[in-house]
């Protein structure tokens, strides 16, 4: 029976390993009267990332870099909420001869994070104007 006197509601967080306990205890008269448990989940999963480019190839041709363009992946989330947190590059930039990482972050209100990452590689076509066989002497 409670009576009309202050209570103090005491709350406790308990985390577990795939969801969140949240108990709320009240005091009455110092004495514990009720205790209820509240369970309610906690998203610990990443955004999916789909369509993420394969790694990309190209020539230069005769000039030292390359435009690129791609098609951007996508990401959905169970919290129907995703956020393009960061990406290092974007479909038409340009690109110098060798190798270079492309990746896209994607993160939800949870702050859970998934990365796409592919390669872009631009090789250079040699260009040789004359090629000279003699013997000098």
């Amino acid at each position: 029976m409670l009576h009309h006197c202050d209570m103090l509601i005491i709350k406790c967080t308990i985390l577990l390993p795939v969801s969140q306990s949240k108990y709320d205890i009240t005091i009455f008269n110092n004495q514990k009267c009720f205790l209820s448990n509240c369970l309610y989940s906690v998203d610990i999963v990443p955004p999916i990332i789909s369509n993420c480019p394969p790694s990309i190839t190209i020539s230069a041709g005769d000039d030292v870099n390359a435009t690129v363009s791609w098609t951007e992946p996508r990401a959905i989330d169970n919290s129907g909420r995703v956020t393009k947190y960061r990406e290092t590059h974007q479909p038409g930039n340009e690109f110098p001869v060798g190798t270079t990482a492309v990746t896209y972050i994607y993160m939800d209100p949870s702050m859970n994070a998934a990365s796409c990452t592919f390669f872009v590689t631009v090789t250079c076509k040699l260009k040789i104007d004359k090629i000279i066989v003699g013997v000098f002497l």
